[in-house]
């Protein structure tokens, strides 16, 4: 990176050790640093809003904020710029934190020379670019998965309504029982194929910010009740058994009842997709300090600790749930619904036990349009 002209944003409060941090810079080899200084966090921020920042070297003690607050809020500003922690605090236990908060290293003023500054900005700079890298890695791997994930679904549902479709235009299904049942299972592909064009179409909407929910008077109970009747067939082909526990006193919410909808269909279809044969699932709903809290809970393979976190993220699936199918998009839309709401969601599970999915809703917003 030599001659590169490296661009330092120097964040400190001492007039004294930025000076001599400067000439350190200046000092290093190849001098390709151009330095400038803020004595405040906010003046530091503001520099790096203007953007152009390469790397930061930042003191947690300011006259404006102390401790690691300092660089949550230094992060939050610029998340691609890497930082470098200079400060006085010789402390193994804060140095880890740093770290974990996301700085690139952590260094202690008296114990540097200037090569050692100068090496530390290069590496930190190397490092963060290697995280984007493989993050960049992650995503398009992700992109790939989910084109070949989705190719599989529409073609699957396309596949049978040709066939069938096909069996009948021909004459080969004369039987009027059978035809019926052909119907039927054309009728419910076409559905599944809507579905994921719908889903597609969200994604496409949040991605573009044109995402929006009409908010009016509803009755959860019941959007939950048509919802669970919706799939009554379904699951007891499946051998489950649905039961509802919402109380009559539920009170109404202002809430986009087609959006709330598609947050039930789809946790109670995956619901059912995760069951074994002969499990229950249990759909609850109660008013609770201030919130109305819906949970669905099933009983079926769980889902692995490690896939946890990933959950709601877009196109995941988890490696030991791809063979049920699904695109990897029913969870990440609900949850832009339900926090496009107000509301939380979240879920809790053990492998071979279960899963329950959980959101809350507002109970006091104030009816009108919300716009993601």
């Amino acid at each position: 990176m030599k001659g590169e002209g490296i661009k330092v944003l120097l964040v400190e409060d001492n007039h004294g050790d930025a000076r001599l941090i400067k000439e350190m810079l200046a000092e290093a080899r190849g001098n390709p640093f151009d330095t400038e200084c803020a004595d405040l966090l906010a003046t530091g921020l503001e520099h790096l809003a203007h953007g152009g920042i390469d790397v930061v070297l930042l003191d947690l003690g300011l006259p404006d904020s102390r401790g690691l607050d300092t660089l949550v809020k230094v992060r939050a500003q610029a998340l691609g710029v890497p930082i470098v922690v200079l400060t006085g605090l010789d402390d193994e236990a804060l140095a880890v934190e740093a770290v974990k908060e996301g700085a690139q290293d952590y260094l202690v003023k008296g114990q540097v020379d200037s090569n050692l500054l100068g090496r530390s900005i290069r590496y930190a700079i190397e490092r963060k670019r290697a995280e984007e890298a493989l993050r960049q890695l992650d995503r398009d791997r992700m992109k790939s998965e989910f084109i070949s994930n989705i190719s599989h679904e529409l073609r699957s549902p396309l596949h049978a309504i040709r066939g069938f479709t096909k069996l009948m235009l021909e004459g080969k299904v004369p039987q009027p029982e059978t035809q019926k049942e052909f119907l039927s299972i054309i009728d419910g592909q076409s559905q599944r194929l809507g579905t994921l064009i719908d889903s597609l179409l969200d994604v496409s909407r949040l991605e573009s910010g044109r995402f929006s929910i009409q908010k009016q008077p509803l009755s959860i109970g019941d959007i939950i009740h048509k919802a669970v009747e919706s799939f009554c067939r379904l699951a007891s082909d499946k051998g489950i058994v649905i039961s509802e526990d919402i109380p009559a006193t539920l009170p109404e919410i202002e809430a986009d009842g087609e959006r709330v909808s598609q947050v039930m269909v789809n946790l109670l279809s995956n619901a059912i997709k995760f069951s074994n044969g002969g499990r229950s699932l249990i759909v609850k709903g109660e008013a609770k300090d201030g919130e109305l809290l819906v949970q669905v809970t099933d009983h079926g393979i769980g889902i692995p600790k490690e896939a946890m976190p990933h959950l709601f993220e877009r196109f995941y699936r988890a490696e030991d749930l791809m063979a049920r199918g699904g695109a990897g998009l029913g969870l990440y839309i609900s949850k832009q619904i339900i926090e496009a709401h107000g509301g939380c969601i979240w879920a809790e599970s053990k492998v071979g036990k279960g899963t329950t999915v959980s959101f809350t809703l507002p109970l006091d917003q104030v009816g009108g349009d919300s716009h993601e």
